[in-house]
């Protein structure tokens, strides 16, 4: 039979609870001196013995068919800023912690912007389709940016499609970029092309996923 010894534990303040050596601890949460996060969010186990509820990321798909214009860099935006792709997070039923789609909370519907919460590294992955076709010779760019489409081969360029249309139909496309990024900035899609009038984008997805901070 194995004992477990110890000298003394203390319930020091409200806020730490039970206090083992340094390790405070109060409820669901683990606490050290700088940081305080539920235990019931750092992630469970599924029925495989692998770790589930830990994926931090953004997760909105496209569910408005709204017209590109011609010759223009359009934003992929929401319903109050360049074209309305009625972004809508996917799952939607989660409202926190890990079940929600958005961990972050900061994709705006309305514009189509990620702004993180927090500094750091990010994976965007972005994906679009249009639902008529570009005749046969035509230009398709598509670019991913932090803080604006600057028309430029910059810092701020993430990912950057391009392609001259050869008689295909629907064209579909996916851009994937990582970069580093501020509270103050933020991420969005932009689409050209040189049609002539204008073309819709009916499906299409806009993901971020957080990836870490320098130490």
């Amino acid at each position: 039979m194995s004992t477990l010894t110890v000298n003394t534990i203390n319930e020091t303040t409200s806020a730490n609870g039970v206090s083992i050596d340094g390790l405070n601890v109060k409820d669901s949460a683990i606490v050290t001196s700088s940081n305080k996060y539920s235990a019931l969010k750092t992630g469970e186990l599924n029925s495989k013995g692998f770790v589930k509820n830990n994926v931090f990321c953004v997760n909105y798909y496209v569910t408005t068919n709204n017209e590109v214009p011609n010759s223009s860099w359009s934003e992929m935006g929401g319903s109050s800023a360049g074209v309305n792709m009625g972004w809508t997070a996917q799952p939607s039923t989660g409202t926190t912690g890990s079940t929600n789609s958005d961990q972050f909370g900061k994709f705006g519907t309305t514009t189509g912007r990620f702004t993180p919460t927090i500094s750091g590294y990010y994976f965007i992955s972005v994906w679009f389709g249009f639902s008529e076709d570009l005749s046969d010779g035509k230009i398709l760019q598509s670019s991913i940016n932090r803080n604006g489409q600057s028309g430029t081969m910059d810092g701020n360029l993430i990912s950057y499609f391009r392609a001259k249309i050869g008689g295909v139909n629907n064209e579909y496309w996916e851009m994937t970029g990582t970069v580093n990024l501020d509270v103050n900035d933020y991420v969005s899609a932009h689409v050209w092309h040189n049609q002539g009038d204008g073309r819709r984008v009916n499906s299409g997805r806009f993901s971020a996923f957080y990836l870490g901070e320098n130490l």
